[in-house]
């Protein structure tokens, strides 16, 4: 299986690859694309399948890693659930929202002007659009496992 580091390189690598196409197609969809890209390195770097072991992208929540130690207790690693195309992502979206949801609905209370669900609904483009960049930085990743096999060096 291919390090941390490689997965990272291997995304890095395809975002460009991704957005250049997406950009000269739609040119005036700038934002769209950006906010693609955001979901993307998001997906890199905070949200990789990964996060079921004390990997690269557990360790870049810093502070807030122990978030996550709840999922890597119930989520075993490198299964469906955690390297599932699309049920992957859908389960760390979710157990995401399900721990920030208390604290956005408190900021919401607070200092926002409109709920939190209508924030969500007139958003839902945006949402989508983050999500998807999420979605495809996992799918590289979960290819890479399938598909890379490292060079053995030869015995002497």
């Amino acid at each position: 299986m291919p390090s941390g580091k490689t997965h990272t390189k291997i995304n890095l690598i395809g975002l460009p690859v991704i957005i250049a196409p997406l950009a000269l197609l739609h040119p005036l969809h700038y934002e769209a694309i950006f906010v693609y890209a955001a979901g993307f390195l998001i997906g890199t770097y905070l949200l990789t399948p990964d996060l079921d072991t004390e990997s690269d992208c557990y360790n870049n929540w810093g502070l807030f890693r122990f978030l996550w130690y709840p999922y890597q207790k119930f989520i075993p690693h490198r299964s469906i659930l955690s390297h599932g195309l699309l049920i992957g992502d859908i389960i760390r979206i979710l157990y995401l929202s399900i721990i920030l949801f208390p604290l956005a609905s408190f900021v919401n209370k607070q200092y926002g002007e409109t709920t939190l669900l209508v924030w969500l609904e007139e958003h839902r483009d945006v949402l989508f659009v983050l999500i998807l960049g999420v979605i495809t930085a996992s799918t590289f990743h979960i290819v890479l496992d399938k598909f890379y096999k490292p060079k053995r060096r030869k015995k002497r």
